[in-house]
Formats: structure tokens, C-alpha cells, sequence
């Protein structure tokens, strides 16, 4: 774990590592001589728990996806049933699948991200108001707003020509 004072680091996970951190003090200090039963049990009543102020569970923090609890994984071990040529076949016949269902998902988490996100049209002529400093004055002096027409689009910032 990295302290929590190091400038380099995420600090919603640097709040789950402290999650994770002040539990596992509290059932080493009721339970030192337990240790390894205890252990599971305080990981997944960790991972398990949302945060009120995140809404999120410290698993999904670093991990980016919901903690699953064993009831809910029916997945069965392939591993001793397969043999590596097998696995080897079935992975070859998944991985052509693997970028369409990453790309559906990032369509199903674009749709989300766009309506924060607020769109600016701005087309070449347009008249605007737009706030602008008087010339050789400090920044904190007052703002003038004048109107101003469109000349090119440019990036984010857009080129503007006087129409007074």
C-alpha cells in the first residue's frame, strides 16, 4: 500500500486501501490467534460494502468491476476437465468475440458520459456575446461584452473578428 500523503496517487483508491487497512487492524486486535479464518470473511465484508459517499464498493475501485459473492458465480472449473489443447481451441474461438464486446461496451458507457457532456455548435458567422478584457487593463478589472462574429473554428477556441 502506498501512504496516503504520496502526491502520485489516486486518492479513491488511497481511501479504499485505508478501508481495507483500519478493518483488518480491528479483527487482528479482537482476533489475532484467528487470523487465517478471519481473513476471508473481513475481505469480502470489505469488498461487498458500498461506500456512502462513492456509491461504490472499495473492490470496484481499483479493479473496475463489481465484487461478485460465490453464490452468484456459476461458473465451473475447466481446468482439470479440459485438456490445454482444449483450452487453448476455445480461447481461440473467444478472442475473435473479445473486441466486439468491449466495444459494445464502451458504446453502453459512452451513452452515459454524453449526457454530461454539453456540446457547443458554434458555425462560422454566427454572432455572439462574448466577454472580453479591455485592453491594457489588470485581469481583475471589469469585463466588456461585446458582440462578435465567427471567423474559423479553431480547436476549442474560436477566432473571432469585431462586428462593430
Amino acid at each position: 500500500m502506498t501512504p496516503f500523503y504520496s502526491p502520485n496517487t489516486n486518492s479513491v483508491v488511497e481511501r479504499a486501501n485505508g478501508i481495507i487497512a483500519s478493518t483488518f487492524k480491528k479483527v487482528i486486535n479482537k482476533h489475532p490467534e484467528k487470523l487465517a479464518l478471519i481473513l476471508p470473511n473481513a475481505l469480502l465484508a470489505i469488498n461487498t460494502r458500498k461506500q456512502n459517499s462513492s456509491q461504490k464498493f472499495p473492490f470496484y475501485l481499483p479493479h473496475g468491476y463489481k465484487p461478485r459473492l460465490p453464490h452468484e458465480l456459476h461458473i465451473r472449473s475447466v481446468i482439470n476437465d479440459m485438456s490445454r489443447e482444449d483450452q487453448r481451441d476455445l480461447l481461440s474461438l473467444d478472442n475473435p468475440e473479445a473486441p466486439n464486446t468491449m466495444y459494445k461496451m464502451h458504446l453502453t458507457n459512452r451513452r452515459s458520459f454524453d449526457l454530461l457532456r454539453r456540446t457547443h455548435l458554434f458555425k462560422s458567422e454566427d454572432l455572439e456575446l462574448c466577454k472580453s478584457l479591455k485592453q491594457g487593463y489588470h485581469k481583475l478589472s471589469a469585463i466588456l461584452k461585446e458582440p462578435f462574429v465567427n471567423v474559423r473554428t479553431v480547436a476549442v477556441l474560436y477566432a473571432t473578428r469585431s462586428s462593430l
